[in-house]
């Protein structure tokens, strides 16, 4: 469902990609957007309801926009922590352009994965 819901991000937003350090195929893009994917989804899974938990004063005072700054901090954790991997050892990384396009990418990966999973619910009935 986060490798769904980011593509959807990396193609709608300017500011959201993924950069390489050679030019990639295909399978590479593929590949790229599967990892990242997946890494968020770990993200999501461990980090983000602490994140969340830390953060109910704020949601609770701000009505619950504060849950769109938690997802667009997980967002711009999965583009350091692929930053760093870059540096190290898979060749590309997520690349979020500022604050507001990790915003906006983690609203449109909250949307994009809450509507797949209702297809997947549906599908699997």
């Amino acid at each position: 469902v986060n490798i769904i819901a980011l593509a959807v991000a990396l193609a709608l937003l300017d500011g959201l990609s993924i950069q390489y350090n050679h030019p990639p195929t295909e399978g590479r893009k593929i590949f790229a957007v599967v990892l990242i994917g997946a890494l968020l989804g770990v993200i999501n899974k461990f980090v983000r309801p602490v994140v969340t938990i830390l953060a109910i004063p704020a949601i609770v005072l701000t009505l619950g926009f504060a849950l769109l700054l938690v997802n667009a901090a997980m967002l711009a954790l999965t583009a350091t922590i692929t930053k760093h991997f870059n540096d190290q050892t898979i060749g590309f990384h997520l690349h979020v352009a500022g604050f507001w396009t990790a915003v906006a990418g983690g609203l449109i990966i909250t949307i994009a994965s809450w509507a797949t999973s209702l297809v997947i619910e549906k599908v699997s009935r």
